[in-house]
């Protein structure tokens, strides 16, 4: 009996996670076949570690040029700056360099953000961050100014 709740609670957190992303085009990234099987560098974070930063879900991808994801970043940041209230793109060379975007979710709040990034300082081309959560834009740029080990 409690091997079967366990697995269903499992298996509703996936769902709930899945959905937290729903309607976004990152989604299809995350969800790649090169990302579930583990050719991508995938962060995720939820729970408790990220109450302290009013953050419900953090999930990242580094993302190498020759993979198939990576053609399809920059229509991905494209097709979801159509849904943010609040964005700042960078462009350089024709592509889009960087991306902040903020979407309104239901109850919370959503961020992409998205960096090209150079080969010859990183292997990876490109990095991509999905975070949701009560943090306010303003809260979120406080945190990631802050330097490392420093409190408040």
């Amino acid at each position: 009996m409690k091997r079967s709740f366990f697995l269903i609670l499992i298996l509703l957190c996936s769902v709930l996670t899945l959905a937290a992303q729903k309607n976004l085009a990152v989604n299809e990234l995350f969800n790649s076949p090169e990302a579930r099987s583990g050719k991508l560098d995938q962060v995720r974070v939820e729970g408790k570690q990220l109450k302290p930063y009013q953050l419900t879900l953090y999930r990242s991808l580094t993302i190498p040029s020759g993979t198939t994801v990576y053609g399809r970043v920059e229509g991905c940041i494209r097709a979801d700056s159509e849904k943010a209230y609040t964005m700042e793109i960078g462009r350089s060379e024709g592509r889009i360099s960087y991306a902040f975007l903020c979407i309104a979710g239901e109850d919370i709040n959503r961020y992409v953000f998205y960096r090209h990034l150079k080969p010859a300082k990183s292997k990876a081309e490109a990095a991509i961050v999905y975070m949701e959560g009560y943090a306010s834009l303003d809260e979120l740029k406080t945190m990631f100014k802050k330097p490392a080990g420093k409190e408040e």
